[in-house]
């Protein structure tokens, strides 16, 4: 047994470290439950190939257990249909995994809680079952994703044979709109159990030579000379293919300029205001954008919520590019110390966070880490407005104001969290306003550019885990995360020493096959956070689990510690993985890291004041004021 949760307790991992008096312990303690292994794997070698098994019994409950590896972003791997509007999908869409149904109530879509898409070319372990509160989960590499308790009927009535791998070209158009699949699977699929019996596809090969047994490794792969500009390739079973998305470029090969406007000297403002049935709550955010400027003061970006004071903003101070980010409880800032980024050059800048937790990266310079101390807000809620080139119109009674803080140069490729607002802006969008001296350029890249691009060719992967917090007695009871075993980069070597081994090497391919089932832990790049929760009840809990990404992407991982003290956002207020709250002064409560290889513990303990710290903010660095005009 792993993982026993009672009441949001993680009583083995209480019992384990820290001898908790009021558990008595008879059982050992051993290793993590490997991951179960691939059995009868087989490849779906073209998108045309599927297999039509018999009509699944859905009483008292539908289960799926199957694993999958594929390099394809998109396919469908499951679909049945029953009586009147009852149907299963289960489908990748962008890399991530989707199981969508409907019974009879109305469609609903469930997409997996992993960090990193699913197209790597790796095993994945995948449950799909509903459980006793009659919440349906879709599990994925231990790591769950839940349905609300549902209304109505508690079953789906199928009447058609199950397809698995896609099905006839001609019937992807009488899909149910809520499915979006127009191709099938394609990759290795196996371990398949559908309420716990295993099915065999054995018989299924002899009437199609493209479904092969075994799992056949990729017939391409990904050097230095495919993708441009910092784009991350990907290997594929008939070609290799560019995740162009934290470039700021677009194309099959990331080498074509994005979309771009060109900010004057009179200061103007783009402002994308989103209908409340697109506001976003998140506990994770992803910009990028690239960028040429001489000014020394100004806002690139800025988004608000709608209802409350939630904000991130994107800034230049003095030259440097700073980010700072307030949730309810504090502003945070993360700023790029290294680049002088206001030199006429073009930058491409990437920001993500998750949780309080944040990284920032410009152009191939050393990435900068946030790990804000104390009691800290997760979620920012009900994302509303973006502005584009300063401060503007507000998100609260939509005032509109003289735009402070201009930016003058040209901003190309914007993305936040997969919206691309000058793509919108350029479309002419009736969400969209453009104010002042703004206007649609060709982008023109200086001739360093190239040197300074993004390195994404290789294997670097970023692994977080978290750490287990402090408890003082058997009443301080908190969410106490697991230690989780994660895969060892393909291609990856530790015999070096960590401080050699922080970039790839540039000609490995980044996809690479690994052993079947084998998953062993990671040396490289362990960054340290508070523990999470993988519970199914909690609106507010925030999983936990590790993440790995190519080294662009170098991100960190909050943890869930309940408490109640985050002003108006209390309902997502956890303790920051800086260090415990130890009662300071908030303007104290952050902490900048530029370090990009903390040592591996593979013992988690409490986390102390300067644990995974290497450069604390000075005193003439603290900010004055709320949301913006920071002196460093």
């Amino acid at each position: 047994m792993e993982q026993f949760v009672y009441n949001s307790k993680y009583y083995f991992e209480l019992a384990e470290k820290y001898s908790v008096s009021s558990i008595m312990v008879t059982a050992s303690f051993e290793d993590d439950i490997p991951p179960r292994p691939v059995v009868s794997p087989f490849t779906f070698q073209t998108k045309e190939v599927f297999v039509s098994l018999q009509t699944p019994s859905t009483y008292p409950r539908l289960t799926f257990f199957f694993h999958f590896k594929t390099t394809e972003p998109e396919g469908l791997i499951f679909f049945d249909r029953g009586i009147g509007q009852d149907f299963i999908a289960v489908e990748l869409l962008a890399g991530r995994l989707h199981y969508v149904f409907n019974r009879g109530s109305g469609s609903t879509s469930i997409q997996d809680s992993t960090m990193h898409p699913l197209n790597d070319n790796k095993w994945h372990e995948v449950w799909i079952f509903r459980n006793s509160r009659d919440r349906d989960l879709l599990m994925v590499d231990g790591i769950a994703a839940a349905d609300r308790a549902a209304e109505g009927a508690s079953n789906i009535d199928l009447t058609e044979n199950l397809r698995v791998g896609g099905m006839l070209e001609s019937d992807y158009g009488s899909l149910p709109v809520m499915v979006q699949s127009r191709t099938g699977y394609q990759g290795c699929f196996g371990s398949l159990e559908i309420n716990y019996e295993h099915q065999d596809l054995s018989a299924e090969k002899a009437k199609n030579d493209q479904l092969k047994e075994g799992c056949t490794e990729l017939s391409t792969f990904c050097n230095e000379d495919v993708c441009d500009n910092g784009g991350l390739c990907l290997a594929g079973w008939e070609a290799v293919t560019c995740d162009c998305s934290a470039t700021s470029f677009t194309g099959k090969n990331c080498s074509e300029s994005s979309i771009t406007f060109a900010f004057g000297a009179a200061g103007g403002l783009i402002s994308l205001s989103l209908p409340e049935d697109q506001w976003m709550t998140t506990d994770r955010d992803e910009i990028s954008m690239g960028f040429v400027t001489t000014s020394e003061d100004a806002v690139l970006m800025r988004i608000d919520s709608a209802d409350s004071d939630d904000y991130i903003e994107m800034e230049i101070v003095k030259g440097k590019l700073v980010v700072v980010y307030n949730f309810g409880t504090e502003d945070i800032p993360i700023k790029a110390t290294s680049v002088i980024i206001n030199n006429g050059e073009y930058h491409v800048v990437h920001f993500f966070r998750k949780g309080a937790n944040a990284t920032l990266q410009i152009d191939n310079n050393a990435p900068q880490h946030a790990y804000p101390r104390g009691r800290q807000a997760q979620h920012f809620n009900k994302q509303q407005i973006i502005n584009i080139g300063g401060r503007g119109l507000t998100s609260r009674r939509r005032k509109r104001r003289a735009v402070e803080r201009s930016f003058e140069g040209q901003l190309s490729g914007i993305s936040y969290n997969e919206i691309r607002p000058l793509d919108i802006a350029a479309a002419g969008d009736p969400r969209i306003t453009i104010q002042g001296d703004v206007r649609q350029t060709d982008l023109v890249l200086d001739e360093t550019w190239p040197s300074r691009a993004p390195n994404r060719i290789g294997t670097t992967l970023i692994t977080t885990v978290e750490t287990l917090p402090e408890f003082s007695t058997d009443n301080d009871l908190r969410e106490v995360s697991k230690l989780p075993t994660v895969s060892s980069p393909p291609g990856s070597s530790n015999e070096n020493p960590p401080s050699e081994r922080v970039g790839p090497p540039k000609k490995n391919p980044l996809i690479m096959p690994t052993a079947d089932g084998i998953h062993e832990v990671d040396g490289r790049n362990i960054f340290i956070t508070t523990s999470g929760c993988i519970t199914d009840d909690d609106e507010g809990c925030t999983d936990h689990h590790y993440h790995q990404i190519a080294s662009f992407h170098q991100t960190l991982h909050p943890g869930h510690l309940p408490e109640d003290d985050c002003g108006s956002d209390d309902e997502d207020c956890t303790t920051g993985s800086g260090s415990p709250d130890t009662g300071k002064d908030k303007n104290d409560n952050f902490t900048f890291t530029t370090t990009t290889n903390i040592p591996v513990k593979t013992k988690p303990k409490s986390p102390t004041a300067d644990e995974g710290v290497t450069e604390d903010v000075k005193k003439n660095d603290t900010v004055k004021g709320s949301g913006g005009g920071w002196t460093f």
